[in-house]
């Protein structure tokens, strides 16, 4: 998501209150440049490093198969890149949770459960569940792991982290966010683990797990 006005770019990674985000600080996007599409094709670093690179100083849009230019190489450097980042223990049950809420009755028996969803993961795909669950890194670095952004911030922080990109792009922090009271989130994701879930998480997001510092008990 990109405001041209405010010279800021949001980096929506799923289940990390992005849509709460972008429902607040709509009205400062153009409507061409409100989200990018689902799937590795759409994350701003898959764009930047297989499909323009900044020797062409342009975005595509892959959802309307269409070129646009959305960013120029100086746009991009100049506007403030923000995200945020979110427990990957804690996030990969919310996930979880999503998906079970989506899959149709017949494939019920495929994703019993939960170690059953991790075992089936497509990461590769670029499916919507492939999007939505994968590694926190990739919405918000280059291939190479070299971060794309100029601030992060936490869900388990979201209040004060949020205010602090109002203030950072020159707007008022949203009343409703303000007010909003902590999201009634089940904070014990760890009856969801077992000794072998545990350890396809760590593995599957090791690289989020080590760059921000998160630890299986820190929600």
């Amino acid at each position: 998501m990109i405001s041209h006005e405010r010279k800021f770019i949001f980096f929506h990674v799923p289940k990390n209150g992005g849509t709460s985000v972008k429902q607040e600080l709509k009205q400062y996007f153009h409507k061409d440049h409100y989200g990018f599409p689902h799937g590795d094709m759409g994350v701003i670093s898959g764009c930047m490093a297989r499909h323009i690179g900044f020797a062409f100083g342009l975005w595509y849009d892959e959802h309307h198969r269409r070129k646009q230019k959305f960013l120029t190489t100086e746009q991009w450097h100049e506007y403030f890149k923000f995200g945020f980042t979110r427990n990957p223990w804690d996030r990969a049950v919310s996930n979880w949770k999503f998906v079970d809420q989506r899959i149709p009755q017949p494939m019920k028996p495929r994703f019993k459960n939960f170690e059953s969803y991790l075992e089936a993961l497509p990461f590769e795909s670029g499916s919507a569940d492939s999007y939505h669950a994968m590694p926190q890194w990739r919405h918000l670095c280059d291939p190479n792991g070299k971060p794309l952004y100029d601030f992060i911030g936490r869900l388990e922080n979201f209040h004060e982290d949020f205010s602090r990109v109002c203030e950072r792009v020159g707007i008022e922090a949203p009343q409703s966010m303000r007010n909003m009271r902590e999201t009634k989130r089940d904070r014990d994701y760890r009856q969801y683990y077992t000794p072998k879930t545990f350890a396809m998480v760590s593995e599957i997001y090791a690289k989020d797990i080590e760059m921000w510092g998160y630890e299986y008990e820190s929600c």
